[in-house]
């Protein structure tokens, strides 16, 4: 079908291999990127890291079974590329990632701990913010901030 595709990285694609190794399968040019369509910005995001003593360890090879907190995280580059496409752009925004940015509560144990980008929690050009993981479409909160406002909307 002549329609495009836009694929994001989730953690069991790298059961059996690297994020290299899925993207070469899928045709993937990036592990995050964005894309402009009809009057949106699209946002992907890859948090699929683990972070262990200030190091950022892609997953590979079934990597990530490790302690929650230390699971999904996006790594520094991708943040700062995050916070210079956010500050950029007018549009509204969807962001796609497989695993949320910060846990629905502190009892979660499945995703990591707050996640610190500063276009993210300050300007909140977010309209949406779509995980696999969890999609909440109700009243959600990141760092107290409204994620339903969005900066083009007023």
């Amino acid at each position: 079908m002549p329609f495009p595709k836009y694929h994001v990285l989730e953690n069991h694609d790298m059961d059996k291999g690297s994020k290299a190794d899925i993207q070469k399968l899928w045709g993937i040019n990036k592990r995050y990127y964005d894309f402009d369509l009809n009057g949106w910005k699209f946002i992907v995001v890859d948090m699929n890291n683990i972070k262990k003593d200030g190091q950022y360890i892609p997953y590979a090879n079934a990597n990530f079974y490790v302690n929650g907190s230390m699971r999904s995280w996006p790594d520094p580059e991708q943040l700062e590329w995050l916070d210079e496409t956010l500050e950029k752009t007018n549009l509204p925004v969807l962001i796609y990632t497989h695993q949320p940015f910060a846990p629905p509560s502190a009892a979660t144990s499945t995703t990591t701990g707050t996640v610190r980008s500063p276009a993210l929690t300050i300007f909140v050009l977010t309209v949406l913010l779509i995980s696999g993981k969890m999609a909440s479409l109700g009243h959600t909160r990141m760092h107290f901030l409204p994620l339903w406002k969005s900066r083009a909307a007023g």
